[in-house]
Parts: C-alpha cells; sequence; structure tokens
C-alpha cells in the first residue's frame, strides 16, 4: 500500500490535487476545503494516502495529515459511510472535533456535516464509540487523562470514561481520589458493573 508520497503540487482544486511525483503526476481526491493545507502549485508536498479499490474504480485519496487518512479509513469500515460522506466529514471536522463528537455522543454536531443526518450521526456513535484513540483527555487537565487511564485500566470503553468523566467535573478541593471515588460510584449506579 501507498502510505504517503513527497512531490510537486501541480493543481489544487476544491476536492482534488495533482501531485508530480518523478515522471509521474497523481490525481488524488482530497477532503474538502483542506486545499491550503497542502500548499501552493509549484511548492513540493507530502501527501497522506488511501488506496480503494471498488469493482468499478480505483480512487487514490490524498490528506495533510496522517490523522486525516487514519480517520478516512475508520469511517469507511461503518456501515453506509462511504468516501464521499468520510471526506466530507475531514473536511468539515478534522480528527479532533470528529473523536470529541463520538466521545460525547454529540448527534447533532456530525449531523450538521453535509451528507451525514441524524441516523448516520447515531450509527457513528454507536459503531465507533469503543475505538477512540488512546490519547482523548476530556480537557487540557493532566489529572482528566489519569482519571481516563484508571477506568479503562478496570476494564470501562474510552467512551464510558469519557462520558462519565464529563459528568463528574472537578470540584474545589477535590482529591483525584475522591473524584475518582464518585465517577465509579456514578458509572456503577448507571451500568450495573
Amino acid at each position: 500500500m501507498i502510505d504517503s508520497l513527497t512531490g510537486r503540487v501541480v493543481r489544487l482544486g476544491a476536492d482534488e490535487l495533482s501531485l508530480e511525483v518523478g515522471p509521474v503526476t497523481l490525481r488524488l481526491v482530497i477532503p474538502p476545503g483542506s486545499g491550503d493545507r497542502f500548499g501552493r502549485p509549484g511548492q513540493v508536498a507530502t501527501v497522506f494516502t488511501s488506496l480503494q479499490l471498488r469493482e468499478d474504480s480505483i480512487t487514490l485519496y490524498g490528506f495533510p495529515a496522517a490523522a486525516d487518512r487514519d480517520l478516512f479509513e475508520v469511517l469507511l469500515e461503518v456501515s453506509r459511510v462511504g468516501p464521499k460522506a468520510a471526506l466530507s466529514i475531514i473536511g468539515r471536522l478534522g480528527p479532533d472535533r470528529f473523536w470529541q463528537a463520538i466521545g460525547s455522543g454529540d448527534a447533532s454536531l456530525l449531523g450538521a456535516v453535509p451528507g451525514i443526518g441524524k441516523k448516520t450521526a447515531e450509527r457513528l456513535i454507536f459503531e465507533l464509540r469503543g475505538r477512540l484513540p488512546e490519547a482523548q483527555p476530556v480537557s487540557g487537565a493532566p489529572e482528566d487523562a489519569e482519571l481516563l487511564a484508571a477506568i479503562t485500566a478496570i476494564g470501562y470503553s474510552t467512551a464510558e470514561a469519557l462520558t462519565a468523566i464529563r459528568a463528574v467535573p472537578p470540584s474545589d478541593g477535590l482529591s483525584l481520589e475522591e473524584r475518582l471515588r464518585r465517577i465509579l460510584a456514578a458509572m456503577a449506579g448507571r451500568s450495573g458493573h
């Protein structure tokens, strides 16, 4: 598989990029609105790629970052989500906002993406909530990352842990251990664990 390509940008369109790699110029489909992240025509760019083979086509998709490409491939595994919808999600939200929406169950944010309705948004949350990237702290606080690690270490999914951490916000003077105790008590009451 082709992981990435480095070459000279020949042409940039709204959803296409032509990249000259040696004696070959390749046309790649890119997420809408991401063109400026590849540079300008004449500049050298590295493009992360995903080659998709279908019965009637072979398409090379290009992304400005590996995280965008990785999200694209995860999205294609969700039932009834095709390349066009996946590109729309990446172009509108990007990986960070997308995974935050999955972790918090924000179907309205996902549903606002062109080509993604309410049912598809709910399907995305249902199918991907157990696949959140490991480093997905609720805030920038180091204590949230510690709480996430502790809760997932005892068997809860990352999505369940993120939801519970958000439900029990930090209080003034509350120690990390006491906050963890409250979060676990709330989770046990909800799920019967």
